[in-house]
């Protein structure tokens, strides 16, 4: 069977390791997120932006849509849902969201990419111009601040924020999904241990004293919490 790095950036569903819960509970996340979208897309064009390792893009194909492609800035990545989640009526393609060439999509999905990109205003205008007349947009991000914990996080969003760029992107919020789960010191020392390439070695360089302390509350006292907002778009 086909493998793909694990970096902790991406959800490999097939190579969770049965005794890692916090990555099992966040993959079920994951999939929540995912079925939040299917009731969307039959009989549409689908673009699922930063697919990963694919599983998403193709429980889009199966719930009825009639084209899913699904883009990630990794080749590896899109090699491996090729060759796992490959069909007909679903296309992998390699590329920067931001410079994927492809529009009139009648539903866009991206999960958990807002946090990653650089101008994230940009790039809630870029997906609106892709979206075609009566369009719809559902994306989420984490509403709890993760960027001095987690290596590829460039920014925090809380949930009025969230709601705030959209709107200022010139999208209307239609319905919402909120998750919330909170994960033990336990779970998250097994975590660190099974992706260490997740955590921001430059960052905690920079401030050692507040890695020490949120160090101490999420390896030791409180663990760690977790929240999510999806929001179904359309454009105003």
């Amino acid at each position: 069977m086909l493998t793909l790095d694990d970096t902790g950036e991406r959800m490999i569903p097939l190579q969770v390791a049965a005794e890692d819960s916090l990555t099992r509970q966040l993959l079920e996340h994951s999939l929540e997120r995912y079925r939040k979208a299917l009731p969307y897309v039959g009989g549409k064009r689908v673009l699922d932006i930063a697919c990963g390792s694919g599983y998403g893009s193709r429980m889009l194909l199966d719930a009825g849509a009639r084209e899913v492609v699904g883009v990630d800035l990794s080749p590896e990545a899109v090699g491996y849902a090729e060759a796992t989640y490959g069909c007909p009526g679903l296309r992998f393609v390699a590329s920067d969201a931001m410079s994927f060439e492809g529009g009139g999509f009648d539903v866009i999905t991206s999960f958990e990419t807002l946090e990653h990109v650089p101008d994230p205003r940009l790039f809630l205008a870029t997906l609106r111009s892709r979206l075609g007349p009566g369009g719809l947009l559902l994306l989420s991000a984490s509403t709890v601040p993760t960027s001095d914990l987690y290596v590829f996080h460039l920014h925090d969003f809380d949930a009025d924020e969230l709601r705030r760029l959209v709107r200022e992107a010139g999208l209307e919020i239609c319905d919402e999904l909120e998750q919330h789960d909170r994960f033990t010191p336990r779970q998250v020392r097994l975590a660190l241990r099974l992706h260490t390439g997740s955590l921001p070695p430059s960052r905690i360089l920079r401030a050692p004293l507040h890695y020490l302390r949120r160090g101490l509350e999420v390896l030791v006292l409180r663990g760690l919490d977790y929240r999510n907002l999806l929001l179904v778009c359309a454009p105003a």
